[in-house]
């Protein structure tokens, strides 16, 4: 089978659209009460992954569209929708909040989204589960000091780092941390198998899409 092209698209906090072929996932959504989904787009998703128990980014019901509605993943354990595989686990307790992670496996790429977190030590299990990802969803703005957000990403050895939720400071020091020099701004990452070759704790950088 020919591969697909997988297009990663960031519309700003830790919202993000997975999509190859068809097939549309989408990470994080805001709420319709949440500030920024006003400045955010909509679309149709297959699939609803929200890392938090935070309500502002439990929107799936705005990822409805048409006669798509999403298949809801929002804890750990083990899902399969549209041939997507998805394991999560509980990463950290954050302000009385829930963050779990997920590690997707589609098109012969894995991906691990990451959740907020306080702390370096993740739980055994989920940590397994996130290990040597293709591709790493890495938070930055949270309770995790920008180096320690660093140090946390190269313990799971991936070969392609994503940053989200940043400020021009912590995008800064987190480059800084990385010794990399500053990645070109994408609007989108589009990426094939063939793509990770050579690539190891590579830095991408999406901006952040309104529409």
């Amino acid at each position: 089978a020919i591969l697909k092209a997988m297009i990663i698209t960031y519309f700003g906090k830790r919202f993000l659209k997975f999509q190859y072929g068809d097939t549309v996932i989408g990470i994080n959504p805001p709420t319709k009460e949440s500030p920024w989904s006003k400045k955010t787009s909509t679309f149709g998703a297959d699939i609803a992954i929200s890392t938090s128990s935070d309500p502002a980014t439990g929107g799936a019901s705005t990822l409805v569209y048409g006669d798509r509605e999403p298949f809801i993943v929002d804890g750990p354990g083990s899902y399969e929708a549209k041939g997507i595989f998805i394991s999560g686990g509980f990463m950290a307790e954050v302000d009385g909040r829930r963050e779990n992670a997920f590690s997707l496996t589609l098109e012969g790429m894995t991906i691990a989204v990451l959740g907020q977190t306080d702390t370096l030590q993740l739980p055994n299990e989920t940590k397994e589960l996130l290990m040597h990802p293709d591709i790493l969803i890495l938070p930055l703005e949270g309770k995790l000091p920008v180096k320690d957000a660093y140090k946390l990403a190269m313990t799971l050895e991936p070969m392609i780092i994503v940053p989200v939720d940043y400020d021009d400071d912590t995008l800064k020091q987190f480059i800084k941390e990385a010794g990399a020099d500053k990645p070109e701004i994408m609007d989108k990452l589009t990426l094939k198998r063939k793509d990770l070759e050579g690539k190891d704790g590579t830095i991408m950088l999406l901006s952040p899409q309104t529409k």
